[in-house]
């Protein structure tokens, strides 16, 4: 049977499920966020990924609660990785272990190349109403790379703010 989809037995009838919901069922598909309640005006909220020995696959979205900006870098430096942050597994059956390894708020030596953006309109100052936004595609990075989701504030006051990574290992 192909990857993806599953036998409902006794019914005759194949159900399809996406790449992504198999990899669940497979018990390697993790993931990470990191949340402020109040993020003030151009601060941002950042996750460090480090993939280690594996090829390491993931989609990321971010939210905020007026105008904001997300950035995708790879080859990012660190003087400090900030406070790890351990990957949830989304089969909570799983015994398998990620090798990745995630941090939130690291202080960044240098941010490396600039891959993705995403601009998330949702207002500014009172007015702001909030928005969000996620990549469609996934990205398959780089083994023993290190990897930068960061999100900016520009909504003019402090305001909600959220980014989130799911991401799944070649093994």
């Amino acid at each position: 049977m192909p990857s993806g989809t599953s036998f409902t037995r006794g019914q005759n009838q194949v159900t399809a499920i996406d790449y992504y919901h198999a990899r669940v069922h497979q018990g390697i598909m993790f993931s990470v966020d990191n949340e402020s309640e109040s993020l003030p005006n151009n601060g941002t909220l950042g996750l460090l990924m480090k993939t280690n020995g594996n090829e390491v696959h993931l989609l990321w979205d971010g939210e905020n609660g007026g105008d904001a900006r997300v950035d995708f870098y790879e080859g990012t430096t660190t003087t400090d990785d900030g406070t790890p942050k351990s990957p949830v597994a989304r089969n909570r059956n799983t015994t398998f272990v990620t090798t990745t390894e995630m941090f939130r708020d690291p202080t960044i030596d240098a941010l490396g190349t600039l891959l993705d953006s995403l601009v998330l309109p949702g207002g500014q100052g009172g007015n702001a109403g909030g928005g969000g936004g996620a990549v469609l595609l996934d990205w398959s990075l780089k083994p023993d790379t290190n990897y930068y989701l960061v999100l900016t504030n520009l909504s003019g006051q402090s305001q909600l703010a959220h980014i989130h990574i799911d991401f799944y290992e070649d093994l």
